[in-house]
């Protein structure tokens, strides 16, 4: 559960941080929150949880978006374009470790070829690279 820091005021009071009025602000002293500009604004929440829980429940996505001060609607949509992100991410960080093998400089015939020609033609190279180095 993610929830807002607080910080004692010199006459004792609890209060969040981000429901300070300006005066009440002043009177607390600098900390790391100060460091980082919008820190309550909702992509700023909404990023910390999707480090945090990258694949919520539905029950897990409403206490998300309570503190994101958002529909539950608006964090799903956030976290279905995230996910995206993370998978192409993923799929780019794989592309660029097979372009450094050395049959990645063969051409996509060759490769095909030399997968046993049986290979999908639609596959991008370097999936055909992969495959040709699992059946060697």
């Amino acid at each position: 559960m993610i929830t807002s820091p607080s910080q004692t005021t010199r006459d004792g009071e609890t209060r969040e941080l981000h429901y300070l009025s300006c005066e009440a602000r002043r009177e607390i002293p600098r900390g790391p929150w100060d460091e980082c500009p919008g820190l309550f604004l909702p992509e700023k929440t909404l990023e910390f949880a999707f480090h945090v829980l990258p694949s919520p429940l539905e029950e897990e996505l409403k206490v998300i978006a309570h503190p994101a001060w958002i529909p539950v609607n608006d964090a799903s949509q956030f976290y279905a374009k995230a996910q995206k992100e993370l998978r192409q991410q993923k799929e780019d960080l794989k592309c660029k470790a097979w372009k450094l093998h050395p049959l990645y400089k063969e051409n996509k015939a060759t490769l095909i070829e030399r997968a046993g020609g049986c290979s999908n033609l639609n596959l991008k190279k370097y999936k055909l690279v992969q495959q040709v180095t699992q059946f060697a």
